[in-house]
């Protein structure tokens, strides 16, 4: 890639430095890319919170000098190495004195974030980390919450001001360590303060609306507190298949499930963490659930870390990328040169009533990445496949939601045939699991199914014409039937890999209705050979 287009970053953090170098190429900046990251925890304010100690200094100082000959390692350019303070850090008084030190040494500059731009950053990074990120978010921070609302279906836009209350996942630690009803006392007090903080804040009737017809605003959790609030999520059901923080999604009931039915002495005994963080931990939890009780109808959940260098790196992009979706960008680079013909072969078998984000952006991501195990052994296509975008090759993908991620994964798994090991049935089995609306994962592995025979018929994608033809008929409320038209006279559609598909089409289909209980639409297959 260009070394013009490779951005080095440093973000000082009260508790924390990272050091990441970033890729920028508008082929892939949408899911900002790193080629190096690294974290040291070095808190630069003393114990009051005032003075940068000489020792702590004097570290840094050799953190940032390694970090600018990695970047030299990199080929990264020296005007393209960016130093940002957040203002916890500004606010150390002898700040300044670091600044010019870093611009004797190192020739770079810091840049002072004040908390109006660093409130800007964050809701880019917020929208850098979902595919148009649409409703309300809180982000929860150590002695505060603050509530804002985000559009960024066209361009990213927030609340000019946003509403604080003074609750954070730090500040209620010693709660939960107290009585039932002195927290239950606290739930209530918080939501009279969420109530209070929503009722001046202006959301836009365009957001109202959209969650009048679709039966509640999506609520975005993100901040400090939400790494550790993700893995206590996700500890509840151990067979979730994703390990990342980011992207994690919830019905509101499954929050109030996890919080009536957590054993918290379990999860003392079993995890790793030291008392203080899961006492936060448990405060991050309590504060979720008492801000999901005060807040208006909310339909989902998302959490997300969005930390400072996703919004920085976003903020950079011009609108015609940061408006593109993630999970093509990710899938992009796999794509043979006929994956949009092969996109629109997949969307025939498609009837008018498939949902969105079925048709318009599954149907393009599996075409892209149809062809990544077209080389490893057939007995483990369908196992890797179905573990791509969660640690395969696009689990670094920024941008794609669990939802996403799963989707692609049942549907590769499928068009590679869908025999799982015994070993994986229950990954599998979870990856169902996971779309908040149980019949997407239906149409996602009824769509690895088409794409079975599609690639049996286009085996390097160059899609010719006089193979196979497929079209949807008889489309009811109940279901549609699928024409499959496979021309004779043609090598490509009549040749025994193709008709072996074709004749175990109507089979898997059937098998995939009993495995759903026969709750998704019905669909017959109609076979005509021309």
């Amino acid at each position: 890639m260009p070394a013009s287009t490779l951005e080095s970053l440093v973000v000082l953090e009260s508790s924390w430095t990272s050091f990441t170098i970033n890729s920028l190429d508008p082929r892939h900046a949408r899911i900002l890319p790193i080629l190096f990251q690294d974290k040291i925890s070095l808190p630069l304010r003393n114990k009051d919170g005032a003075h940068l100690l000489d020792e702590t200094r004097s570290l840094l100082i050799t953190s940032l000098k390694r970090f600018v000959t990695i970047s030299g390692d990199y080929g990264v350019a020296p005007e393209n190495i960016t130093i940002v303070a957040s203002p916890g850090v500004t606010q150390i008084d002898n700040f300044e004195s670091l600044r010019s030190e870093v611009k004797s040494q190192l020739k770079l500059n810091i840049h002072a974030l004040d908390r109006r731009t660093e409130n800007k950053v964050y809701v880019h990074g917020l929208a850098a980390a979902f595919h148009h990120a649409s409703g309300l978010f809180v982000d929860m921070k150590f002695s505060s919450t603050t509530f804002n609302w985000i559009d960024a279906k066209d361009e990213i836009r927030s609340g000019d001001r946003e509403v604080s209350i003074p609750f954070g996942f730090g500040n209620l630690a010693p709660v939960m360590e107290a009585d039932q009803d002195v927290q239950e006392a606290k739930t209530q007090e918080i939501a009279e303060a969420v109530r209070q903080a929503m009722d001046s804040l202006d959301i836009p009737p365009s957001l109202t609306n959209v969650a009048e017809r679709r039966g509640g605003h999506k609520l975005y959790i993100c901040g400090v507190g939400v790494r550790s609030l993700t893995y206590w999520l996700l500890c509840q059901h151990p067979r979730y298949p994703v390990s990342l923080a980011s992207g994690f999604a919830q019905t509101p009931e499954r929050l109030c499930n996890d919080w009536a039915s957590v054993d918290w002495e379990s999860f003392k005994r079993n995890s790793n963490m030291s008392e203080t963080t899961r006492l936060r931990t448990k405060s991050s939890i309590f504060l979720a659930y008492s801000i999901y009780e005060a807040l208006p109808s909310i339909r989902k959940i998302l959490y997300t870390e969005n930390n400072m260098r996703d919004g920085i790196l976003f903020n950079m992009l011009p609108s015609n990328i940061t408006a593109q979706d993630p999970i093509i960008v990710a899938t992009a680079p796999y794509a043979l040169p006929g994956a949009l013909k092969l996109t629109s072969v997949l969307r025939n078998a498609l009837p008018s009533n498939t949902p969105e984000v079925i048709s318009q952006r599954l149907a393009l991501a599996l075409s892209n990445a149809s062809y990544i195990h077209s080389s490893y052994p057939r007995e483990v296509q369908s196992n890797a496949s179905m573990l791509v975008a969660t640690s395969g090759v696009l689990a670094a993908a920024n941008g794609i939601s669990h939802t996403m991620r799963a989707l692609l994964g049942l549907a590769l798994s499928n068009r590679w045939g869908g025999e799982t090991t015994s070993r994986l049935r229950p990954v599998r089995k979870a990856f169902l699991a996971v779309p908040p609306e149980r019949e997407l994962a239906w149409w996602a592995l009824y769509l690895g199914h088409v794409m079975h025979l599609v690639g049996g018929a286009y085996p390097g994608a160059h899609v010719r014409p006089g193979v196979i033809d497929l079209s949807v008929k008889n489309e009811t409320e109940r279901g549609f039937t699928l024409s499959v038209v496979c021309h004779k006279d043609n090598v490509f559609g009549h040749n025994p890999i193709v008709q072996s598909r074709i004749d175990k089409l109507p089979v898997k289909i059937e098998a995939l209705a009993a495995e759903f209980a026969f709750t998704v639409p019905e669909v017959v297959i109609e076979v005509v050979s021309v």
